[in-house]
């Protein structure tokens, strides 16, 4: 995989769901990936989903690892401590990984909490 950005279309394999059970009636999303994944062990991406309606997402992605390192790392007045906006923590990192969760995330409508914040 290229240093740029990669881009990926996925059509939802079960189609459109009613918005009363709180889900996306959306078929097709995109997901562009912010940067390569290096260590499926551990390692973070931010991801882009973009919605066939237009809305766009943007979850992180970190892995069990990933979050023990940063914490350890962020400690120098003795107190570890992450935070992250939508942080979706994984056990490995992969393209099919983040695929399956942000299939998911849509079928469910949960992607809702992954939008833009405003500034």
């Amino acid at each position: 995989m290229n240093r740029r950005c990669s881009e990926k279309s996925v059509e939802a394999s079960n189609g459109c769901h009613l918005q009363k059970d709180r889900r996306y009636s959306v078929s097709r999303y995109s997901i562009k990936y912010m940067h390569p994944i290096q260590d499926q062990h551990d390692d973070n991406i931010d991801v882009e989903v973009a919605l066939e309606t237009g809305e766009r997402f943007f979850p992180s992605f970190f892995t069990l690892a990933n979050v023990t390192r940063l914490i350890r790392e962020s400690a120098p007045n003795g107190v570890g401590y992450l935070w992250a906006a939508q942080m979706i923590v994984v056990e490995q990192l992969s393209q099919d990984v983040v695929e399956r969760c942000i299939e998911d995330l849509v079928q469910t409508g949960e992607i809702r909490y992954f939008a833009a914040f405003d500034t």
